[in-house]
């Protein structure tokens, strides 16, 4: 039982150590992220936020959009990656909340209207941030195709719809973006494909005056896990070190006498009655 004892104490003081690592890892990497992306947004550069491998340089959308609640700024990209060797281009989001908090809305619906049909959308929160991108699937955080959005060549894409339920209110209220904008709109496809073919069936590696590429982010954690490893291994040597020599040391003795000890006591007393009746 004792050797049991001692492998269970072991695999839970593992569990805490590795866990720790892990939680402290988290935290740090998630506060330095957002660190990044405040900096980035108060720079105006919108391009970390996107996922694509391509971008276009400026936003086709840039619009800000205010009622009672918020002001919102909109912009839409587009982007471009190659999928299964095939390029697919995008139509990404960035919603930035400069006045009021959307945060604190309920029961938020959101849609892209088009001539044809409204497609649903979702909006993806940075931490604690009041920035957001845009996804089709909250699942697979999937961004908008512009083959989806455009399935005619008629097709316009009218207007971006935000309908919700104000923090302590009870009926609904909307925001309305209007778009207005038609296939031939969107020509970074184009521009990918002229360059493609400029440059002996190749993607631009490096940015140019027209297509930035995605930026990578990377966050150094080596020093986070060096601290909070060192601090959880000394804890724990301290608490081994009460739980096996600490604390037997506390607990010397048995707090019921055993029966043979008991009897030694009552002889004891026995014999000190008896000295002192001849006494």
């Amino acid at each position: 039982m004792k050797y049991f004892k001692a492998i269970l104490f072991t695999l839970l003081m593992s569990l805490i150590f590795f866990g720790a690592i892990i939680f402290s890892e988290g935290v740090y990497a998630a506060r330095k992220m957002a660190e990044i992306i405040t900096a980035a947004t108060n720079e105006e550069n919108y391009h970390i936020l996107l996922r694509a491998n391509f971008q276009s340089k400026e936003p086709i959308i840039d619009e800000t959009v205010t009622n009672s609640d918020f002001t919102l700024k909109i912009l839409g990209y587009e982007t471009a990656a190659v999928v299964d060797g095939e390029l697919k281009s995008f139509l990404e989001f960035i919603i930035i909340t400069t006045e009021g908090e959307m945060g604190y809305v309920t029961d938020m619906e959101a849609t892209l209207k088009t001539s044809d049909e409204e497609i649903s959308i979702w909006f993806l929160k940075y931490f604690n941030l009041e920035v957001y991108s845009v996804m089709t699937d909250p699942a697979t955080y999937n961004v908008l195709e512009i083959s989806d959005i455009f399935k005619e060549d008629t097709t316009i894409l009218e207007m971006l719809v935000l309908k919700y339920t104000p923090e302590n209110a009870t009926e609904k209220a909307e925001m309305i973006m209007d778009i207005q904008k038609q296939k031939s709109d969107f020509v970074f496809e184009s521009t990918l494909l002229d360059y493609y073919m400029d440059n002996d069936n190749r993607y631009p590696t490096i940015e140019t005056e027209e297509i930035k590429l995605y930026q990578a982010v990377r966050i150094n954690t080596f020093s986070t896990l060096m601290i909070s490893g060192g601090i959880t291994l000394v804890l724990i040597a301290l608490f081994t070190y009460y739980i096996y020599s600490v604390r037997p040391r506390r607990k010397l003795g048995k707090a019921k006498p055993s029966i043979n000890l008991r009897k030694d006591i009552a002889k004891l007393n026995q014999s000190d009655n008896n000295q002192k009746e001849n006494e």
